[in-house]
């Protein structure tokens, strides 16, 4: 089994990315926070990233959701992760919280092959899964590309390169030649 992680900051395409590689045929495991955060959004919950109130409880419920997703990819095969278990410890970095053992253990026991670090577009756009300001996504950018790297993940850049299919017709070609 391979597992592939691809991650950046806020507004640097994952998702978009993470669609086109679904639709060359890989397994592709979609982004736990935007899953959260839609629940919440239908249910007229408030358990949401930018709710002070309750960020804490909505890391906590994304850090066991992504533990959970994780372990339960099982079999051979090319796997892609929209963002990975160690995206959690950054976020607790850019909150102020240290993060747990539990955390810290569980990003280091990934397995992941690779790590796809998008760079930030050129353009910022807030949606409803997105309520960071351009600024904070640049510090969560420098966070994410730091706790990989502690963490001894092989970390490749990938930068804005005109359109998304570029991009991973990118990764495709690292992964072919491994």
């Amino acid at each position: 089994m391979k597992k592939y992680v691809i991650t950046g900051p806020p507004s640097s395409g994952k998702t978009t990315l993470v669609g086109i590689i679904s639709q060359f045929g890989y397994d592709v495991i979609p982004e736990s926070a935007e899953q959260i955060i839609d629940g919440q959004l239908k249910q007229g919950g408030d358990m949401v990233p930018w709710n002070a109130a309750r960020r804490q409880e909505f890391q906590a419920a994304l850090i066991r959701r992504q533990i959970e997703v994780e372990r339960a990819i099982k079999g051979e095969g090319l796997y892609f992760l929209d963002r990975a278990i160690p995206d959690n410890m950054a976020y607790n970095l850019y909150d102020g919280n240290t993060p747990s053992d539990y955390l810290l253990k569980s990003s280091r026991n990934g397995g992941y092959d690779c790590i796809f670090f998008l760079e930030q577009l050129p353009f910022y756009e807030q949606t409803k899964f997105r309520m960071e300001t351009s600024q904070e996504a640049k510090r969560l950018s420098f966070l994410l590309s730091d706790v990989y790297g502690s963490l001894g993940y092989e970390v490749v850049r990938v930068a804005p390169m005109g359109s998304a299919e570029r991009r991973a017709e990118f990764i495709m070609d690292i992964i072919k030649d491994r």
